[in-house]
């Protein structure tokens, strides 16, 4: 479930929960997100049918990571972006408590990145190093295809992970 995340109240449409199907049918869209969970049975996606797109954008935000006494953070997380038009994942950083982000560029995530969608889902790791001793807080922004007939293009995250090291 969301835990401690919130789907950002300033975005176009919210990220959502989604429990995987027996039928393997797990996003409302055929053939676009993928047919299990990463890990467990939940994970979140964004649905690119209207009127989520074209260039619809839906964030979701962590709570506050206390970094202090910490170094090598990580963040790492799985994702899943099938269709002909996928649009952009991005991870973002803030380090006032969410008054402004900075975009990850590095980690920037475009268009399709699997062959089907059934494939496996493929794993990203941020490097947060530059914030060790800090406190953070991390969004992931998900913006749909800019083309305009472009609903086959879901992008689903699961399996977030954050690790650092004791100074």
């Amino acid at each position: 479930t969301l835990g401690l995340w919130t789907n950002d109240t300033g975005d176009d449409f919210d990220w959502t929960n989604k429990q995987q199907e027996s039928d393997g049918n797990s996003t409302p869209s055929a053939d676009t997100g993928p047919s299990l969970a990463s890990d467990g049975t939940y994970f979140m996606f964004i649905e690119a049918s209207n009127p989520n797109y074209p260039s619809k954008i839906a964030r979701l935000v962590s709570p506050c990571l206390d970094f202090t006494g910490r170094e090598n953070a990580t963040l790492t997380f799985d994702y899943h972006m099938f269709g002909d038009y996928t649009g952009v994942l991005t991870a973002d950083l803030s380090i006032d408590n969410g008054a402004t982000y900075t975009t990850l560029t590095d980690y920037t995530l475009s268009g399709n990145q699997q062959n089907s969608h059934v494939e496996a889902w493929k794993t990203q790791s941020v490097d947060l190093s530059l914030y060790d001793g800090q406190s953070v807080k991390v969004r992931f922004s998900a913006t749909t295809s800019a083309d305009g007939d472009g609903w086959q293009g879901d992008i689903s995250i699961d399996n977030f992970g954050i690790t650092s090291d004791e100074v």
